[in-house]
């Protein structure tokens, strides 16, 4: 990822954007949820590698599978979490 680029935006990065509930991932941004996200709520991600998916959580109650057939494996990929803040 570049200095000047979001989470997401390239094809090995994934994240959720609250403010308009999208989701980027595998390069491409796309609708994912209509949950509208307020000051003080807690959003939750779930990185199954098992079962290769990435699921969001609002408040503790399951948003859905973002993404599925998340690449890799934990012995042969190194995973970084991310969190960005910016202003609109």
């Amino acid at each position: 990822m570049s200095a000047t680029g979001r989470l997401g935006d390239s094809t090995n990065g994934f994240s959720y954007y609250v403010v308009n509930g999208n989701k980027l991932g595998f390069g491409a941004e796309t609708g994912f949820t209509q949950a509208v996200i307020r000051n003080g709520d807690v959003i939750g991600i779930l990185l199954d590698l098992e079962e290769s998916t990435l699921t969001y959580f609002h408040n503790g109650h399951i948003l859905g599978s973002a993404f599925s057939k998340i690449p890799g494996h934990p012995d042969k990929i190194k995973y970084y979490p991310a969190i960005g803040f910016y202003e609109f």
